[in-house]
């Protein structure tokens, strides 16, 4: 069997791999894990993925970081792949080395998001030269969205020639069966209903981690200019936070109107919930939740950023903001409130979009192909 290594640096980034590794044994791979332990990795073992853990932590640390180098290298030679399939940035650099060290190859990472974008100072220049090396290490460069992959070849350590988007974007693509078109769930068994909001009531949503670059204070903004216009309208907040709680967080919970979910296992539901998606994110890869919004035909106001771009054509699928405008957001969503027809134009393009270019089976083929091209073809159909 052909043996295809993915090596990332933690095992929170599971959930972003797990469909294409599903899809792998479906086609014949052998697909290997490389990351550090945690209790995600049940899920791929259940799969039949074979998992192999190596501590390697997002901080800065020299001598954990040469020490994760060579337990890398150790674990690689035992594997032994075909092919070498690299992401995140500690885990896209050191999998880039310890498999060039071993002379292992083809060798693709994959960009997920932008850190150098927001960076100052040193922690830029860190992350450019990461980037930079793991690119150049690499014989294919992946970019989850082409404003990603632009916003590399600016940056100057993306080829052109060398990099590409698998489908319209994203690392896996939306699954249109589990998310499909059906629009809003105003029924009894709804998430409406057992919050008891009533029909009548403007929901608003947001599904993220809880994190400020995920525009956090603007979602605060956008919910006091829609109740000026809509008394009764609510917020709904899907996530968690991703280390120490930021305070304005702590004041977005506090503000009326505002219900927070927690972690939803069951994100059809939340969206089902929803009149407008919100997405007022500073930076992303890009967005997996903004996708499955749309899919199901929640019309969505994003800010206009990498990541976000590829989603949303202003005035056909959505409405995009300036980045950190948090007025304008509002205006536009109360816009899409005001007139149901709008929305249902919006819901109808926006479906029609991820159906035709981000479904799971078109990312599936083109990273089939691109295997193929690199000499690691499917072993046979799914």
């Amino acid at each position: 069997m052909t043996r295809i290594l993915h090596v990332f640096t933690s095992s929170k980034f599971v959930p972003f791999v797990r469909p294409i590794l599903s899809r792998l044994l479906a086609y014949g791979y052998e697909p290997h894990v490389i990351t550090s332990a945690g209790p995600e990795l049940a899920s791929l073992e259940a799969l039949g993925v074979h998992v192999h853990t190596v501590e390697m932590s997002r901080k800065i640390t020299p001598l954990a970081d040469l020490r994760s180098l060579f337990q890398l290298r150790r674990v690689m030679r035992r594997i032994d792949p075909e092919l070498v399939h690299l992401h995140t940035p500690k885990g896209g650099l050191l999998g880039a080395l310890a498999a060039t060290s071993l002379g292992l190859g083809p060798r693709i990472y994959q960009m997920h998001g932008t850190p150098w974008l927001s960076a100052e100072g040193f922690l830029k220049g860190l992350y450019w030269c990461t980037e930079a090396t793991s690119s150049r290490l690499a014989h294919q460069t992946l970019a989850v969205s082409p404003s990603l992959l632009q916003a590399g070849v600016r940056a100057g350590f993306l080829r052109r020639e060398s990099s590409g988007v698998l489908g319209g974007g994203s690392a896996y693509g939306v699954d249109t069966e589990r998310f499909p078109h059906v629009g809003r769930d105003d029924s009894p068994e709804g998430l409406r209903a057992r919050l008891g909001l009533g029909a009548e009531v403007c929901v608003l949503g947001f599904a993220g981690r809880y994190i400020e670059e995920k525009g956090l204070a603007e979602l605060g903004v956008v919910l006091r200019g829609v109740r000026r216009q809509f008394p009764s309208a609510v917020l709904l907040l899907a996530g968690a936070p991703d280390g120490p709680v930021p305070e304005v967080l702590e004041e977005l919970r506090a503000s009326p109107g505002v219900i927070d979910l927690g972690y939803q296992s069951d994100m059809l539901a939340f969206y089902r919930a929803l009149d407008v998606f919100l997405l007022p994110s500073h930076r992303e890869g890009l967005s997996t939740v903004l996708l499955e919004a749309m899919s199901v035909g929640v019309p969505a106001v994003g800010a206009r950023t990498v990541g976000i771009v590829d989603v949303i054509d202003h005035g056909r699928t959505g409405y995009l903001a300036p980045k950190g405008d948090g007025a304008e957001l509002s205006r536009l969503a109360l816009e899409m409130l005001s007139s149901p027809e709008l929305c249902r134009q919006f819901a109808e393009a926006g479906a029609e979009k991820v159906r035709r270019s981000f479904r799971t089976e078109t990312i599936v083929s083109d990273l089939l192909s691109l295997y193929t091209k690199l000499g690691a073809p499917p072993p046979r159909s799914a």
